[in-house]
């Protein structure tokens, strides 16, 4: 591109970037038809996304992407040596952090490293304002640590929903949720089945009339006390793994524990320690879950098309 094209551009279209001195030779045109001024030198220098002008001459005409212009706006500064937007607003938007999101998808398209950490950083510390876009985000974008803090907020939400939200994403992903859902599954299945009797070794001899009826008695009412539906389990289930990080105490802090007074009522005293070990066996069953990311598939997915577009549109190729 001839200098005065360059100053042409520079008088039409202006670097976002308060204060930039660099001239504008390439522009960008947002899918809001907004025209962003940036400087291809540093779209290579900066990104992945873009090639370097050893590799083709920017064109004349604006080059055409995906992104909104304030996005693109964003994006832009964090292609300059300046000190980089904070987000904080990004953080407050509405829908629910949505040009973050957008942003985010953006950096990893193009391969901006600094947007990618700073993104990253901010939906990681806030991940509970938007899990479902969160979780999106993490499995597409392989960060397998945040995907592996949201799944378990994410077992009792409705299957379809979970299914649309995770609709771009790689096959395997939603295939590895539903797998890791079902450890869950099975112990809110095994809160309200009959513990594992307790072996004549363990108790010393078979219970008398009384206690088992005690015990039929004293289980009825716990199972009563549970959360009545399986998907209702599972929410008591995430709450637990997420807030407190230890199984429910569904049996000990059920009022029927207290009221019944197992520890005395039962002469054989099998109840209270079938009692204690049914819910330590959930616990144990739920410490032993495993993380939902263990259940993707080591294929990767389909890697991003790199964003060379203006070599199609009129850019001469230099290779």
């Amino acid at each position: 591109m001839s200098d005065a094209d360059q100053t042409g551009l520079d008088e039409v279209v202006k670097c976002p970037v308060s204060g930039c001195t660099l001239t504008v030779d390439i522009v960008l045109r947002s899918s809001d038809k907004v025209l962003i001024g940036a400087h291809q030198a540093n779209l290579a220098q900066f990104s992945e996304g873009f090639p370097s002008s050893d590799v083709v001459t920017a064109p004349k005409e604006p080059v055409d992407l995906a992104e909104s212009g304030d996005v693109l706006a964003l994006l832009v500064h964090f292609m300059h040596k300046c000190r980089h937007p904070n987000l904080a607003n990004l953080m407050k938007a509405k829908p629910p952090r949505k040009r973050l999101f957008a942003l985010a998808e953006a950096a990893e398209k193009y391969m901006v490293y600094p947007a990618m950490s700073v993104c990253n950083l901010r939906i990681a510390e806030r991940m509970e304002d938007d899990l479902l876009n969160t979780f999106a985000y993490a499995t597409k974008f392989d960060y397998l640590d945040i995907a592996d803090k949201v799944a378990p907020h994410l077992i009792d939400m409705n299957a379809a929903l979970i299914r649309r939200s995770l609709a771009g994403a790689h096959s395997n992903v939603l295939l590895a949720w539903f797998c890791y859902r079902e450890q869950f599954l099975e112990i809110a299945d095994a809160m309200a089945a009959d513990p594992q009797e307790l072996s004549l070794e363990e108790v010393g001899g078979l219970p008398c009339t009384s206690d088992v009826a005690l015990w039929r008695k004293f289980r009825n009412a716990v199972v009563a006390a549970l959360p009545q539906t399986t998907n209702d389990r599972l929410g008591l289930l995430g709450y637990s793994v997420t807030r407190k990080g230890v199984g429910p105490q569904f049996v000990t802090e059920c009022k029927v524990y207290k009221s019944l007074d197992l520890e005395k009522t039962c002469v054989s005293g099998i109840c209270p320690v079938r009692a204690r070990r049914w819910e330590a066996e959930c616990s144990q069953a739920l410490a032993e879950v495993r993380p939902f990311s263990t259940f993707l598939s080591h294929a990767a997915a389909p890697s991003e098309t790199r964003n060379w577009n203006w070599i199609r549109i009129g850019g001469t190729d230099r290779r």
